[in-house]
């Protein structure tokens, strides 16, 4: 009976066992999600700004593109006023020249 006794005592104490390893299992398994999850709110809240900060870049990008197009219409148009200001330029010089000389 003794073995008995001893042998419910000792099945006794291995179920305690169990039962605080599966309570400390569960206990940091709770806390690991309770971490995972605030690192993913943490990760979405990025993304969000991530994504609006793409739309801001995005939206620039295309204003930026729009002004160069328009730059560089402008300075076509430049050039051709330069080009043509300066062949009048020649010819009035060429005037004067043969005015002086002749």
């Amino acid at each position: 009976m003794a073995e008995e006794s001893g042998f419910a005592a000792g099945r006794a104490g291995l179920e305690e066992a169990v039962v605080r390893l599966e309570a400390a299992l569960v206990a940091r398994l709770e806390a690991e999600k309770a971490e995972t999850d605030a690192q993913v709110t943490a990760l979405e809240q990025d993304l969000t700004s991530l994504r609006a900060e793409f739309e801001a870049l995005r939206a620039e990008n295309q204003r930026l593109n729009g002004e160069l197009i328009d730059a560089r219409a402008d300075h076509a148009a430049l050039e051709e006023v330069a080009d043509a200001v300066g062949g009048r330029l020649d010819t009035t010089i060429d005037q004067i020249r043969n005015m002086l000389q002749g």
